[in-house]
């Protein structure tokens, strides 16, 4: 049951986006949580979502957010570098 709902919201989500009937951002707010609603889990829904912001957000998005910011830029400056010194490079 609850593979179907995931399947069908995903579904709509990009019928939705595809079709610029709404904006992506109405999308992905509105559907999943009808979807939820849905799905039997009624009051539950928005503990989920306040859930996943505040734990989520700590535990997961924060240390990815911190790799992006840091670590790819000194990569980026790297590799550039490294090409501009390349030997093998055509003339």
């Amino acid at each position: 049951m609850l593979t179907a709902l995931g399947v069908l919201t995903i579904i709509a989500l990009l019928a939705a986006i595809l079709s610029q009937k709404t904006s992506p951002l109405v999308a992905l707010v509105l559907i999943p949580v009808v979807a939820a609603l849905a799905g039997g889990f009624g009051l539950k829904t928005g503990a989920f979502i306040v859930n996943s912001f505040i734990e989520g957000a700590t535990q997961k998005i924060f240390p990815l957010a911190w790799n992006a910011f840091a670590y790819v830029p000194i990569f980026g400056k790297w590799r550039t570098r490294m090409t501009a010194l390349d030997s093998r490079q055509g003339c």
